[in-house]
């Protein structure tokens, strides 16, 4: 009774009520706010107040509270919002106990209306519900026989009446006692097995526990094991170094003692000086002058000797790198064996016999799971501008380190970063050729300093601590700015042709060229060209379109990347080809890099990977691979991390070769 008369308070009314339509809520709908909507009303709404050109960043009000709403997915057409909301199942569970505890059935017709009207009649010609104001209508315009509209009441006993029909029949046609006999023969068939199967898991689980002590007898000695060779470890290491301390104490007490030495003599001979002036004779004081001289010649020969001896002596730990590297990369150093089999209930003579499929068996092996071993996507989101592709990395010993953004607030366009250098204290220069701008980066890699230009620069190298030059192809010259306090242009260089690839090696400059001429130039740090390396006759479609050059870390050998034969041509400090290697794929070659091994680490734009190649231009493996394009690849100094840029890309990836 006390729910009866809930169901017809006014409150309950209320709370079923659309605010829109003002009737019962169909499909309700509910937004952020905590108002619930008919879903059609809601999608009305939202139509009137959103038109499809600003649909990507809208929001619109709730009609109670005036909240602005923005709806769940933009991607989703604007005729389908409402249904991106979540359905308010409390409203709809109260929905259904109001229908439920009247225990009536609404009618058919007058809920396409949107109204609640419980039916009294139904038709079993048409097989739908009405009211009775829709049955004069149904029995007016329908071509159906009246006989077969009756009451609800009446359905409901004709079923009934269909129903013990149906169990008569089946008592007539039934053989009670052999239907009996075949029901409890399939039991007690199936109560067999079950049984069987309840043996099988409580022997499984038995041998269980006898597998989880064996499992831990056999850790607790690997944990041993381990243990003893740590302590050994910790024991060498320790032994190691007393004995350095030992040693070096002792050389920093020798040095100590000669320099105390040193300081007692003068500190004599500054006592002998002024007693001898205050009380000698001037013959005294001539000798005395004379041998003090000498005496002073001989300290200062020996205080740099003393200086050039004496050293700043620190104790540092160095763990070999290979333990290191696994302790880096290994992120499980084993896990428990398990194996699963299944059991099938096979109908075989007539019994259910139980069979183990070997098949479905699977297992998990014991093995150590490198942290890189398994693909890894990088992908950005939509909108988010960076421009840049799915990667996947593909060597285990090939670690990201970390990415960033090199798109400053005053750029509108995606930055192609064609050149990086490494700056004292964590800072880098990077050349931002679309948007003809230099810029120095932060350690927290944000923009501290920033330099526009005229034209296009392509590449950049040190010609001292402070001065860079840069390549400015387009205006066929050499800029060198001064990065010290702010930049600026120090000078101008001039050349002949178009110069795209820059470094140093020996005090000279070598500059790739193409467009007017293929070559490399020799350059002194006036600009002056000292050399030209021109190719041979046979060379000149291998050769041709030199782009990119760097030297080894020795700068021994140059490396020249050619676009038109998909080249890298390694010369001598002679000029003396080494080797040449061609690109696997046929396809163009951009950025080359060393690593301090020697090793070669060449970008392939086309094919969007890096090759590494060995110091007698051999290929080795493929590094990386994706969609993105590589632009260049840039090696810090004496380590095996470099940074990396893409064509048409704002970001700039860090990574770790082990």
């Amino acid at each position: 009774m006390a729910t009866e008369s809930l169901l017809q308070s006014k409150r309950f009314t209320q709370i079923l009520q659309c605010p829109m339509c003002l009737e019962t809520l169909k499909t309700p709908r509910a937004l952020p706010c905590g108002h619930t909507y008919c879903t059609l009303c809601l999608q009305s709404h939202i139509n009137t107040k959103i038109t499809s050109k600003e649909r990507r960043n809208a929001n619109f009000p709730c009609l109670l509270c005036g909240t602005n709403t923005t709806p769940f997915d933009h991607t989703v057409e604007t005729g389908q919002w409402a249904e991106t909301f979540p359905e308010n199942c409390m409203v709809a569970s109260l929905l259904d106990v109001n229908i439920g505890m009247r225990g009536r059935k609404g009618c058919d017709f007058c809920m396409k209306k949107r109204k609640e009207v419980f039916a009294t009649s139904y038709c079993q010609d048409c097989h739908i519900s009405m009211c009775d104001t829709c049955k004069q209508y149904h029995d007016d315009i329908s071509v159906c026989d009246q006989k077969n509209s009756f009451s609800l009441n009446q359905r409901s006993e004709l079923d009934n009446v269909r129903t013990c029909y149906k169990l008569r029949i089946m008592l007539q046609t039934t053989d009670v006692q052999i239907k009996s006999k075949e029901v409890e023969t399939n039991l007690n068939k199936c109560s067999k097995c079950l049984k069987q199967i309840t043996n099988c898991v409580r022997m499984s689980s038995d041998a269980l526990q006898n597998d989880r002590a064996v499992i831990s007898k056999k850790i607790s000695s690997f944990i041993e094991n381990l243990n003893v060779t740590l302590m050994k470890f910790e024991r060498d290491l320790m032994v190691k170094l007393t004995d350095t301390h030992q040693s070096e104490t002792l050389t920093l007490q020798y040095q100590e003692k000669e320099g105390k030495n040193l300081i007692t003599s003068i500190h004599s001979d500054l006592m002998q000086l002024d007693l001898v002036m205050t009380r000698g004779s001037e013959i005294q004081k001539v000798i005395t002058l004379h041998n003090l001289g000498q005496r002073q010649l001989k300290y200062f020969q020996a205080t740099p000797g003393y200086l050039s001896s004496v050293n700043v002596i620190r104790l540092t730990l160095d763990i070999d790198r290979n333990l290191l590297d696994m302790l880096d990369t290994v992120v499980k150093f084993g896990q428990v064996l398990v194996t699963r089999s299944k059991f099938h209930l096979l109908p075989c003579e007539n019994e259910l016999l139980i069979q183990k499929d070997p098949s479905l068996v699977t297992e998990t092996k014991l093995k150590c799971v490198s942290q890189f071993e398994t693909k890894k996507i990088m992908q950005s989101e939509p909108g988010s501008g960076s421009g840049r592709a799915e990667i996947t990395l593909k060597n285990k010993n090939f670690v990201k380190i970390t990415e960033f953004n090199a798109k400053s607030a005053r750029d509108k366009t995606l930055c192609q970063i064609s050149d990086i250098l490494q700056l004292q204290g964590s800072r880098l220069l990077i050349v931002d050729n679309k948007h003809q701008k230099v810029k120095i980066l932060g350690p927290d890699y944000k923009c501290l300093n920033c330099m526009t230009f005229a034209d296009c620069p392509w590449n950049a190298c040190f010609i001292s601590g402070i001065d860079v030059a840069l390549t400015m192809p387009y205006q066929k010259t050499i800029q060198v700015i001064r990065i010290k306090d702010k930049m600026h242009t120090v000078r101008e260089m001039k050349t002949k042709f178009q110069c795209w690839g820059i470094d140093t090696i020996r005090d000279h400059l070598v500059v790739t060229t193409w467009g007017d001429e293929h070559c490399l130039l020799i350059l002194d740090w006036n600009g002056t060209e000292i050399r030209k390396i021109m190719p041979k006759d046979y060379q000149r479609n291998q050769l041709s379109f030199p782009s990119s050059v760097t030297t080894n870390w020795s700068q021994t050998v140059i490396y020249v990347t050619c676009h038109g034969g998909h080249t890298l041509v390694a010369y001598k400090t002679n000029w003396d080809i080494l080797f040449t290697y061609t690109n696997q794929s046929k396809e163009n070659v951009g950025g080359v890099g060393t690593d301090r091994e020697g090793n070669i680490y060449l970008c392939d734009s086309n094919s969007s990977n890096i090759q590494k190649i060995s110091t007698d231009g051999k290929f080795i493996r493929t590094l990386l691979s994706g969609k993105q394009k590589p632009l260049k690849i840039r090696f810090f100094k004496d380590t095996d991390r470099f940074l990396l840029t893409y064509h048409n890309c704002n970001v700039i990836e860090m990574y770790d070769i082990k």
